[in-house]
Formats: structure tokens, C-alpha cells, sequence
């Protein structure tokens, strides 16, 4: 087939497989000259069936050049991060909240929240209510797990090979985890509440200071700069820093400061997947759709 009779001047050819209904097309795709696959700019597509000859269906045409957009998009910018290994990945995150499920039911249904220290009744009673918001949002937090797995391997099936079915689940799953995304967002939003009620309430039944003060690190830094220039001995210098170093990575990790982060960082993964739903509704140009090789 000679194809460079069909190249505008200037133009530049790819060739990308397309399944639909159990049939492959060769999509023949049309575009500017680019050195960088990231700016690679289409300018018309000609779809051949499986026969080879020029698809004459032109709305399944349009489709078929709108989902190489998507293809193009997801494969050098994903709407999820890739995981490696992500089978195995997956095996132990969920192992792991097995066992964290499994914890805060049993000490859920044995009661263990009884104390005879008047000073670790509100330490008792927090851990209750934490752990009953685990046994109560258990079936979300599996969903969440269980879609973004959908997600991560679907999307590298497409990036792989597309085809009409996939990207039309891909369109649902999006949909889908776009609303999990959404109840994570307000679910560990409250949950970073409470978790910063649990930590006043450990300071008060174990002297233990998991919050970090209102001084920042930098305010202290600029503390220890004053006391250097007054000939202070280092080791007196660096005390001040270690609690607080402390909290800010136990903040950063496991803190109620972690979940209200994770909360707006789900709520901004809502976002971007309500972008990524944009690209379903992408307008293809009809004069896109060449007819023949030769036009």
C-alpha cells in the first residue's frame, strides 16, 4: 500500500492498532513534523478495517480518533501512577489492612477499651471510636484498593493495545473512582479530627507530645542561631530540635496532620480524574477523517 501518495507536505505517518468487536483496524495517523513524541500534534486520520480497506463508517471513525487522544494522553501522562510490580503490591496492602481490620474488630467486639486511670478514659474512649470508624468504612476503604487496581492495570492494557471496549470500561472506572475519591476526601478529612483528638488524648494519659507547637521549626532554628552567636555548646543547640524533628516525621507519616493532607490530596484526584473525563467528550474534527489513501 503506498501510503506516502496519502502525506500532505510537511507531514509526518504512524501507524497504531485499534481493536473493536474482536477486529483489528490499522489506524494510519497523520501529523506535524515533531522530534519529541510529546508534541506529537495529529492533522487527520484514515482508519483501515481488517480487510485493509478504508473504514467508510465515519462516526465509529471519529470514535476511533478520539480514543487515540486518549491513548496518546494516558500513555505519557496517566491519570493514576503506574505501580510496579503492582500485583504484588496490591497482594500486601491488602495482607496488611487485613490485619488492620482484624485488630480494631477484636478489640472492638472484646471491649478492651475499660480502664481504672481516670487519666486514660479519654485515651480509651477515642481508640473506640477510631476503631469503630475503621469496622464502618471498611467496605470503602477495599473499594478504593480494589478500583485503583482496576485502574493501574487497565490502563497499562490500553497503553499496551487499545481498543473500543477498554476505553469505554476506563470511561466507568473513572467515573467510579472519581466518587470513591470523593468519599475518601470527607472520610479522612473527619477521621483526621478525631486522630488529633486521640493524640491530645494520649498526651494527657502517657505525657507523650505527638503535635507539634506552635513555635515552627524554623522559629526554633532561628532560636539556635542567636544562642550559636552567644558561644552556646552545639549539643544544647540540637535539643530543641529533636522532639519537634520527631513529630514533623511522625506528622508527615501517621499523624492527624497525614490524613488531612490525604484528604485534600484525594479531593484534588477528583479533579483531575473530572479532567480526564473532558477528553471523553473531545470534538474530533470530521475533515480529520480522511476517505482514502490517496486524499
Amino acid at each position: 500500500m503506498k501510503v506516502d501518495s496519502a502525506i500532505k507536505p510537511n507531514e509526518q505517518v504512524k501507524f497504531w492498532p485499534y481493536d473493536y468487536q474482536k477486529k483489528t483496524f490499522i489506524v494510519i495517523v497523520y501529523a506535524e513534523p515533531s522530534r519529541s513524541p510529546l508534541n506529537f500534534k495529529p492533522t487527520g486520520f484514515l482508519v483501515l478495517d481488517e480487510n485493509e480497506d478504508p473504514l467508510n463508517a465515519k462516526k465509529l471513525s471519529l470514535r476511533i480518533a478520539r480514543d487515540f487522544h486518549i491513548w496518546y494522553t494516558i500513555y505519557f501522562h496517566p491519570v493514576v501512577k503506574n505501580v510496579i510490580f503492582a500485583e504484588k503490591v496490591f497482594e500486601r496492602l491488602r495482607k496488611n489492612l487485613q490485619i488492620v481490620f482484624e485488630d480494631c474488630s477484636e478489640r472492638y467486639q472484646n471491649n478492651q477499651y475499660k480502664t481504672n486511670d481516670p487519666s486514660k478514659e479519654n485515651y480509651y474512649r477515642v481508640l473506640k471510636k477510631l476503631d469503630l470508624d475503621i469496622i464502618n468504612n471498611k467496605d470503602l476503604i477495599i473499594r478504593h484498593v480494589d478500583k485503583l487496581e482496576d485502574l493501574v492495570s487497565l490502563q497499562n492494557s490500553i497503553c499496551d493495545r487499545c481498543s473500543y471496549e477498554k476505553i469505554n470500561k476506563f470511561h466507568q472506572l473513572l467515573l467510579e473512582y472519581k466518587l470513591i475519591c470523593n468519599e475518601l476526601s470527607e472520610y479522612l478529612a473527619q477521621r483526621g479530627k478525631t486522630f488529633y483528638e486521640f493524640e491530645r488524648s494520649i498526651k494527657e494519659a502517657y505525657r507523650i507530645d505527638l503535635q507539634t507547637s506552635k513555635y515552627s521549626f524554623f522559629t526554633k532554628l532561628g532560636w539556635s542561631i542567636g544562642l550559636w552567636l552567644l558561644n552556646t555548646p552545639l549539643p544544647s543547640l540540637a535539643l530543641p530540635f529533636l522532639p519537634e524533628l520527631f513529630k514533623m516525621v511522625y506528622q508527615r507519616i501517621a499523624g492527624y496532620k497525614s490524613l488531612i493532607k490525604g484528604s485534600e490530596r484525594y479531593f484534588k484526584e477528583a479533579q483531575k480524574i473530572s479532567l480526564a473525563l473532558n477528553w471523553f467528550d473531545i470534538d474530533v474534527n470530521g475533515s480529520h477523517i480522511r476517505k482514502s489513501i490517496w486524499t
